[in-house]
């Protein structure tokens, strides 16, 4: 079996910007921080497959993205799902043309759809997670963390590729290998 997703990478730069971050926000030994090599904007998460399956979704997003243009895109501002009081992740959101990675969305919801695979019933928000609660109950000071660094802001960049990655869990977490590349135009 194999456990996939569809992603936008980060660029080096914004995994450095986001490593100073969780080390800025790392008072906290509340919350897991992931490592800043492997994170990037989740699209669509696939689930686990067998590999024929797994060959029919890298067909589906090979003919590239009609998004209008690669989008540039930043960091900026910190958030936690589904609040700071109840905080299960911790997250940055994501500025400049997010509007496109929108639409990015839909379209990769559209190519999927004939597969079977349906999307999250929560409406989608561009971001990355950054951090996972260690407990489901949140922690009292995560709001104060939070709003000392909402102005949070990270480097831009041009996301012209969707990936498709396979993940490996391991006890030091998941390990991310990009199997199929799509060009975003």
């Amino acid at each position: 079996m194999i456990r996939a997703f569809l992603a936008l990478p980060l660029p080096p730069e914004a995994q450095k910007s986001l490593g100073i971050l969780q080390k800025k926000l790392s008072a906290s030994d509340k919350i897991r921080w992931l490592r800043p090599q492997g994170l990037h904007i989740t699209l669509f998460f696939l689930g686990e497959m067998k590999e024929e399956r797994f060959e029919e979704v890298k067909t589906a997003i090979l003919a590239p993205f009609q998004v209008g243009g690669p989008p540039a895109l930043r960091l900026e501002g910190l958030g936690a799902f589904p609040s700071p009081q109840k905080a299960r992740v911790v997250w940055t959101a994501i500025g400049g043309d997010a509007g496109k990675v929108q639409k990015l969305y839909g379209l990769v919801r559209q190519r999927l759809a004939p597969l079977g695979f349906e999307a999250e019933k929560r409406p989608f928000a561009a971001h990355v997670t950054i951090g996972r609660s260690k407990s489901r109950g949140g922690f009292p000071d995560l709001e104060a963390i939070l709003e000392k660094n909402k102005n949070f802001s990270g480097p831009e960049w041009v996301a012209g590729e969707l990936v498709l990655y396979t993940s490996v869990l391991q006890p030091g977490g998941a390990v991310y290998t990009p199997r199929a590349f799509a060009e975003i135009a």
